[in-house]
């Protein structure tokens, strides 16, 4: 018997698929995928199409009360239909509430979306008309900005002069780290990055040729770029594109290195080993956007001039490849400068990723001029610093309750970045409004792989 209890319940059938139907409130009630009350009797009325009998099973009160509400609508529809007045009267009043309902929406949201914008003095006003309001405010704040960085400058010689701080630090390459301001008391130098601290782009991808088929080559597309020094505007590779914008006359290979970056036309072969074969590289020199004109600023006063090129020269791009002078650098082959302040934190410079006032300045000038884009280097400083500790550095330290550069020989530093190397950004390169690049691998030498196709970006 148990044997054929177990045979008959495995030759049950399954149930068939389709659309059950409720028996008592066949009319109103969604089809279920299934029987929701597997002990009732599902009949077929068509094919897919079943029905299961729940007329026996009482109503809870949800369901008591949505069927009294069913009929009532049931009952009115029929009312409505059989008399022309009253259906008049369900049409008004159907169009009233709708009415209301479209006020309301009205009224939250359609001032914001579709009532046109107007200046402050209510005349109609365009997207442009608003860019270009923009550029007269920054226009009125011009001198209010020049005259609160100069101020920032003399505040920065006068506290070099009492303290006997210098106000530019030699770097081992020919470059330098200036004083550009002290903040709370604390003095910050700007300077540029390392040249070999590239960052890497396809840009044969967008060039004449290029699989993208944009055919950009920067022909009548202006743009700026902030650096130590002058460019070299008479070399070669410039074609009279590069214009200097301001008084810097010291030319400096980093600026023209980066102009050269940025807009080198590339009339130049080179021809390099790999291996034992000779390849010649077409065009090795050539820059991101080769045919560009470019205007050359020294980075001295930058905040106040980036805003001043945007009202006079409605530039909408601009390059800069320096930043606050941060962590580990080494000066000589036996001498390093840790650019911290061990009195607030002796292992890492609170300036990698901090939020100061020259991050809101530079925060403030895109976000006064929305068509323009800064463009800053990160600075890859990860895990930059001596690999072999103690050694001799220089860094600060309060004396007689001022700040002074001194001389140490037995301290113990980390390495620049956090416990995963990543806080390393300069306070520029960590506004919000920038486009900071970088975190790629340095090559020392400057050299690259032929076969990565790199173009370096300094």
């Amino acid at each position: 018997m148990a044997l054929g209890g177990v045979s008959h319940a495995q030759v049950q059938e399954p149930p068939k698929p389709g659309t059950y139907y409720s028996a008592k409130d066949f009319e109103w009630s969604p089809p279920w995928p299934f029987n929701p009350h597997p002990e009732l009797e599902a009949v077929e009325i068509a094919p897919g199409i079943f029905v299961f009998d729940d007329t026996a099973i009482p109503d809870t009160p949800e369901q008591a009360e949505a069927r009294k509400r069913r009929q009532e609508a049931d009952a009115l529809a029929k009312a409505i239909a059989a008399d022309p007045m009253l259906a008049k009267a369900a049409q008004e009043a159907a169009a009233k509430v709708q009415a209301a309902l479209w006020e309301r929406t009205r009224q939250r949201f359609l001032p914001t979306l579709h009532e046109p914008l107007t200046f402050r003095d209510g005349s109609p006003a365009t997207a442009w008309g608003i860019v270009e309001g923009h550029r007269l405010l920054v226009a009125e704040t011009l001198a209010e900005k020049q005259a609160e960085s100069e101020a920032r400058r003399k505040e920065a010689e006068q506290w070099a002069k009492e303290t006997g701080n210098p106000l530019k630090v030699p770097l081992e390459d020919g470059r330098a780290a200036y004083l550009e301001a002290v903040l709370d008391g604390l003095p910050v130098y700007k300077g540029t990055f390392n040249l070999n601290a590239a960052r890497t782009i396809s840009t044969d991808r967008v060039r004449p040729g290029g699989d993208t088929g944009l055919n950009l080559t920067g022909t009548n597309t202006f743009f700026g770029m902030w650096d130590e020094g002058a460019v070299r505007t008479t070399h070669l590779e410039f074609t009279n594109r590069v214009t200097r914008m301001d008084g810097e006359t010291n030319i400096h290979f980093h600026a023209t290195g980066v102009a050269g970056t940025l807009a080198a036309a590339g009339l130049f072969n080179v021809t390099v080993q790999q291996g034992t074969n000779f390849i010649t590289i077409t065009n090795a020199m050539r820059g991101m956007a080769y045919q560009a004109p470019v205007g050359s600023w020294g980075f001295f006063n930058d905040d106040v001039e980036m805003r001043g090129a945007v009202v006079t020269n409605a530039i909408e791009l601009s390059n800069h490849s320096y930043g606050l002078r941060s962590g580990w650098e080494q000066l000589t082959t036996n001498l390093w400068r840790w650019w911290g302040f061990p009195f607030v934190n002796p292992n890492q410079d609170p300036k990698f990723g901090q939020c100061n006032a020259f991050t809101r300045e530079f925060d403030s000038i895109t976000y006064d001029n929305p068509f323009y884009l800064t463009v800053w280097a990160a600075g890859n400083d990860q895990n930059e610093g001596p690999t072999n500790q103690p050694v001799q550095h220089i860094t600060y330290a309060i004396v007689s309750n001022q700040v002074v550069e001194v001389l140490v020989t037995n301290v113990v530093r980390a390495l620049d970045g956090d416990a995963g190397g990543f806080d390393t950004m300069s306070p520029q390169a960590s506004a919000k409004n920038d486009l900071t690049v970088g975190a790629v691998f340095p090559y020392p030498s400057g050299e690259r792989a032929l076969a990565s196709r790199a173009v370096e970006v300094v």
